[in-house]
């Protein structure tokens, strides 16, 4: 079992983002919780998604082959939780942040781009994608974080296949 330090965890957030603009926190600003919750991502392992969610939680719950970002300790920890500093004073604020697309280095958005950077950094051996078949419009979006950041960070020394898994809806049309 590993130990966490949970107050240096949360003092590592509150680092990141107290006293900033809540549009200008970078990936860089969280490097040092990336460094504090790191956790090693066991070879064969890594599911990496886009326009699954829903499915590819379930399916991770229902099996222990794969893991995804939000199955790791930091994934986990904030997932689906909303957040950003205050410039006028110390502390977060989690009720009037930003929208993930109002402004490209939002408190949320860059903890997120940082957390797959080291995701897909520490994936090893075999790496998994699941995509959405019968998705409107392209199979991954192109500003989707599997292709502008995991994917790019896949390390190809450490990654020996990459294995896609196209999910089509059985009742909906074959696209």
């Amino acid at each position: 079992m590993t130990v966490r330090n949970c107050s240096g965890i949360w003092q590592e957030l509150i680092d990141a983002v107290q006293r900033k603009d809540p549009c200008k926190v970078t990936q860089e600003d969280y490097k040092r919780l990336a460094q504090v919750a790191a956790q090693t991502v066991p070879c064969d392992k890594t599911l990496l998604w886009s326009r699954t969610n829903n499915l590819v939680h379930r399916y991770t719950k229902a099996t222990e082959n794969v893991v995804t970002l939000e199955d790791t300790f930091l994934g986990f920890l904030f997932n689906g939780l909303t957040w950003c500093g205050k410039t006028s004073r110390p502390g977060l604020n989690y009720k009037s942040c930003p929208a993930w697309d109002e402004c490209e280095n939002n408190s949320v958005s860059s903890f997120w781009k940082m957390a797959s950077a080291a995701f897909a950094q520490a994936s090893c051996g075999i790496v998994n994608v699941m995509l959405n078949g019968s998705a409107d419009g392209d199979i991954s979006r192109k500003q989707s974080i599997l292709r502008t950041v995991e994917i790019p960070n896949l390390d190809p020394s450490r990654v020996s296949e990459v294995k896609v898994w196209v999910i089509d809806d059985i009742e909906g049309e074959d696209k």
